[in-house]
C-alpha cells in the first residue's frame, strides 16, 4: 500500500512549465487530472465501472427485472414469429421460374408480375410481425442505453464524492488512469485543461 500512495505523490508532481505558460494554479491542474481519471470509471467502457456502485440500486435492479422480461417476451415472439414464416411459405410457395419447356406460355415478364404480387402478398401477411419483433429489439436496446446510463451516473455521484485515498485504495488501476491523464496533459496541456479544467466544467 505504502508504494501505492508513493506512486500516487509522484504523479501529482506536475510540470510547473506548463502552468505557467497557461498562467493556470496548481490546484486546477490538480482538479483537471482528477476529473480525467475519475471519468474513465463513469463515462468509459462499462466494463470499468465498479458493480457495487450501482447494482444494488434499486431504480437499476427495476430495469434489469424489465429487461430479463423484455428478453423472455422476444424469446417467444421469436417462436411464433419463425412458426409464421414457416406456414406462409409452406401455404404460398413463390413462383416457379420460367422453364425451357412452357416459356411460350409464361415467359420472365409474366414471372415478374407473380412475383410482385407474390412479395405484396407476403409483405401484407408478415409485416405486422416484422414490426413487432423490430420494436422488441429496440425496447431491448434502448432499455440497455438507458440501464448503462443508470450505471454511470450512479458511479460518478459514488466517485466523485470519493476522497484520493479512497480511489486508490478501492479502484483498480486508478493510478495507472491518473497516469494516462497526466500523460495526456503533458502531451496536449491547453487542449487538456479546456476539456478538463475548471472554467469548462462551471459552464458546463
Amino acid at each position: 500500500m505504502k508504494n501505492i500512495f508513493l506512486i500516487a505523490s509522484l504523479l501529482l508532481s506536475f510540470n510547473y512549465s506548463f502552468a505557467n505558460q497557461l498562467n493556470l494554479e496548481e490546484s486546477e491542474i490538480y482538479n483537471a487530472l482528477i476529473r480525467c481519471s475519475d471519468a474513465e470509471y463513469y463515462d468509459g467502457s462499462l466494463k470499468n465501472i465498479n458493480k457495487s456502485f450501482y447494482s444494488n440500486n434499486e431504480v437499476y435492479i427495476s430495469k434489469k427485472d424489465e429487461l430479463k422480461n423484455l428478453k423472455i417476451k422476444k424469446t417467444s415472439f421469436d417462436d411464433i414469429y419463425v412458426k409464421a414464416y414457416s406456414e406462409f411459405y409452406e401455404l404460398n410457395p413463390p413462383p416457379d421460374l420460367p422453364t425451357f419447356e412452357n416459356f411460350d406460355k409464361f415467359n420472365f415478364q409474366d414471372y415478374k408480375k407473380l412475383k410482385d404480387e407474390y412479395e405484396d402478398m407476403k409483405k401484407s401477411e408478415l409485416e405486422p410481425y416484422n414490426i413487432e419483433k423490430n420494436k422488441l429489439k429496440k425496447e431491448i436496446k434502448n432499455l440497455e442505453k438507458e440501464m448503462v446510463k443508470i450505471a454511470r451516473d450512479l458511479t460518478y455521484l459514488i466517485v466523485t464524492k470519493m476522497s484520493m485515498k479512497e480511489k486508490i485504495s478501492n479502484i483498480p488501476n486508478y493510478v495507472n488512469n491518473f497516469e494516462q491523464c497526466e500523460n495526456s496533459f503533458n502531451l496536449t496541456p491547453r487542449a487538456f485543461i479546456l476539456k478538463w479544467g475548471d472554467e469548462y466544467f462551471e459552464k458546463s
